[in-house]
């Protein structure tokens, strides 16, 4: 049995509001802003789809009700959890203080910290190559070992996933339209790393 719900740009972005609000202590996979209607579509796509690989916020009622709900189950549920922010990334708080000096917490936060120089430096090299009109060689054979070597569903496996398809497509893709597309979907996937590091905290293991 299937059915089809219709969700607007505007639900996405109250979804994502108020999924920050519900688990401050969760790392909320970021939305970008459209810069067109096929980076849209991908940007939705790609949202939904890392919130339901977390262990937790897939199961989370709101985002259930955004999912399968009905219309106007979704509209009830909207004018009764009102979101505090808009657009705004939450300052994640841990439960209990950590020492953040030295310990695997530093390890893992300038670990994710290079991965997203690497990730924001190779969407600036295929933004360099749209401007030349080149494309780059083939790299996503790498990106998916990556993948498919992490012992768990980390946040290396969904980004070196995400950029295996990316390249795999960037192989394929001739436009410069498409070209932008692709820029925009990797600056999105550092944009997912990013959540992780905006305090000095991570409160979270990596699902």
């Amino acid at each position: 049995m299937s059915f089809d719900v219709n969700r607007s740009q505007m639900d996405f972005q109250w979804l994502y509001d108020v999924l920050q609000d519900a688990c401050p202590e969760r790392i909320v996979p970021p939305l970008k802003p459209p810069i067109s209607l096929d980076a849209t579509i991908s940007e939705f796509q790609r949202f939904l789809s890392r919130i339901s690989t977390h262990k937790v916020l897939r199961s989370h009622h709101l985002f259930v009700v955004f999912l399968c709900g009905k219309s106007e189950e979704l509209k009830s549920v909207k004018a009764k959890y009102r979101p505090s922010r808009s657009g705004d990334q939450v300052q994640y708080k841990p439960a209990v203080g950590r020492d953040t000096n030295s310990g695997p917490l530093v390890a893992t936060k300038e670990y994710l910290t290079t991965l997203e120089q690497n990730l924001l430096g190779l969407a600036n090299h295929l933004e360099q190559s749209v401007r030349r009109k080149t494309h780059s060689e083939r790299t996503a054979h790498w990106f998916r070992a990556i993948s498919e070597s992490e012992p768990g569903d980390t946040y290396l496996k969904t980004a070196s996933s995400d950029l295996a398809r990316t390249c795999d497509t960037m192989e394929t893709s001739h436009g410069d339209s498409e070209d932008t597309l692709l820029v925009h979907n990797l600056q999105s996937i550092a944009d997912y790393v990013r959540a992780c590091l905006v305090c000095q905290y991570l409160v979270e293991p990596l699902l």
